[in-house]
């Protein structure tokens, strides 16, 4: 049989004198006729085909039924569409999405024997088959594809569909296969932009109607935001893990740095306290002190954390250091003294003091006691 559009049995091409079994109750496909023999064709097949008044002689024998074919019905399509678009809104996966759209376009369009999905690089602009399938070898995840209609489609945004690549004469179709007969690309748009493309190919001549670029046009749309949302979806996924290691390693680098403030903290020859002010700088409280603030005033950091430091640190009004404290919190502005904390056989007794606010608010001051002498600020 050398049918102009193939000869096609249960959906598999049948070669030129090649021998093929018929099975009751399977379509055999000769151009646009499909032939059952027995019994009629399941709804699947018959959903896109009409029983063909036959002879009465033949329809009493019973022997087989004839269809042809038809154009789907409006109403066909439109639930067509609204079964695929529910189905493919339902999952963000790139991957699945990819694979829900070729199930379905293998399922409602008989006459494909290759399909792919083609996306655009939006950085570079460069096409990539990103699935493909092959009906004639189920293993296959990607497929020869004429490179000159998918940038033809993507160019214009608009189908192509060549019904004899041999008779081609506009577009060079080399690339596409050596028994592909016809071809039919549609663009997927969202948001005004060509996303990639839908490439479908058939080994028939004449293998696909204007009904099939119509319906297959219909479910671009919803399969181009169903991939634009996978693909935002995975792209925030990849944001979120490359801020997550960010963050992670933001942590180990601020436990580092806490470890070595902590080691340079409890080990300085230098007091250091840090205070947090209440009462609106009215009071502060020992937020913390080092081993050398204890010995310096000699007490225990369990006993003055969380206390008032005039309750705890007696000498910090008289010596001036509460001021210093209260006047480097209101105005942000560190300041250096030196304050006399006693007297040892009528020699005055010093300390250096460095007070300072945080980007926190919190005060520190770190201290070193000079001992005993007339002039502090002498070597000595």
């Amino acid at each position: 049989m050398k049918s102009t559009n193939g000869t096609f049995f249960n959906g598999e091409l049948v070669l030129p004198g090649t021998e093929v079994e018929i099975k009751e109750g399977l379509p055999l496909t000769i151009g646009k006729v499909m032939v059952s023999l027995g019994r009629p064709c399941s709804e699947s097949v018959m959903d896109v085909q009409d029983e063909s008044k036959l002879p009465p002689e033949l329809i009493d024998t019973g022997a087989f039924t004839v269809y042809v074919d038809r154009p789907r019905t409006t109403r066909k399509n439109l639930e067509l569409i609204y079964r695929v678009s529910s189905v493919l809104m339902r999952s963000l996966d790139i991957e699945e999405i990819f694979e829900k759209i070729l199930d379905n376009l293998f399922e409602l369009l008989k006459r494909i024997d290759h399909g792919a999905i083609i996306l655009v690089d939006s950085h570079s602009g460069a096409i990539e088959q990103v699935v493909g399938r092959s009906r004639l070898d189920k293993a296959a995840t990607s497929i020869a594809f004429s490179k000159a209609v998918v940038e033809k489609v993507v160019k214009e945004g608009k189908p192509v569909k060549v019904q004899d690549v041999t008779q081609e004469k506009k577009i060079d179709l080399s690339d596409s296969g050596e028994l592909i007969q016809s071809v039919l690309c549609v663009p997927l748009i969202s948001k005004s932009r060509v996303r990639g493309v839908i490439y479908v190919d058939s080994l028939g001549t004449h293998g696909f109607r204007e009904e099939d670029i119509e319906l297959l046009s219909a479910l671009s749309s919803p399969a181009a935001v169903a991939i634009e949302n996978a693909l935002l979806y995975s792209e925030l996924e990849k944001i979120a893990e490359e801020k997550t290691a960010m963050l992670r390693d933001s942590e180990k680098r601020c436990r580092n740095c806490e470890t070595r403030f902590k080691a340079v903290f409890d080990n300085m020859a230098s007091g250091v306290i840090f205070y947090e002010a209440v009462k609106e700088g009215e009071d502060f409280v020992i937020l913390d002190i080092n081993p050398a603030a204890e010995n310096i005033e000699d007490v225990k950091k369990i006993e003055v954390l969380g206390k008032n430091a005039r309750d705890v640190l007696p000498g910090i009004e008289q010596t001036g250091l509460m001021e210093v404290i209260r006047r480097v919190w209101e105005s942000g502005e560190p300041e250096r003294r030196t304050l006399q904390i006693g007297e040892v056989g009528g020699v005055p007794e010093w300390c250096i003091c460095f007070v300072a606010r945080l980007n926190t608010g919190e005060i520190v001051s770190i201290f070193d006691e000079v001992g005993a002498k007339e002039d502090p600020e002498a070597e000595g």
